[in-house]
């Protein structure tokens, strides 16, 4: 099921053609394709990662994981991974030795309220800005729209941002 459906979106927008439904439903992917890149997974998914495994340990490219689910080693021989345990930042510890390809579940069992209110109101701001000038200033809210990513938007993904490199 999707974090915010064309529907919520075109109420909030203020949009009230059907006809618009299937490019506020691009503006959402793109928006989640953005904030997913700052926070991980909005939705609980399926993925499979090849992994190397040191000391029992593995990481793999896409978190939060929820949990692993199977593993197969390089000969294609499927791996009892029922020990294996999830840690924060993407770790997986306590690995068999052999583990190679790994499928797991990652993202979120929910939306947090504050996520889905960050992927509105990145959705609110693309939109508006492709939209034409309505001879304000400034939004009807009085927010002067940022250019990369709007504060209000940073300030809701700050608590789950993903840990990385500068």
């Amino acid at each position: 099921m999707a974090v915010l459906t064309a529907a919520e979106m075109a109420l909030r927008l203020n949009v009230r053609d059907v006809g618009m439904e299937p490019e506020i439903e691009a503006t959402i992917a793109e928006a989640t394709a953005h904030i997913e890149q700052i926070v991980g997974p909005l939705e609980q998914s399926t993925r499979t990662a090849l992994v190397s495994v040191s000391s029992g340990v593995a990481t793999v490219p896409v978190w939060p994981v929820l949990s692993v689910t199977s593993g197969v080693d390089s000969a294609g021989v499927t791996v009892d991974v029922s020990a294996v345990k999830v840690r924060p930042g993407g770790v997986l510890s306590s690995c068999p030795a052999s583990l190679y390809e790994v499928t797991y579940e990652a993202g979120r069992v929910s939306c947090p309220a504050d996520l889905k209110a960050a992927l509105s109101e990145l959705v609110r701001h693309l939109w508006q800005s492709r939209r034409p000038a309505s001879g304000h200033a400034t939004p009807p809210d009085g927010q002067a729209p940022g250019y990369l990513l709007p504060y209000r938007v940073a300030t809701l993904l700050e608590p789950h941002r993903l840990a990385g490199f500068a």
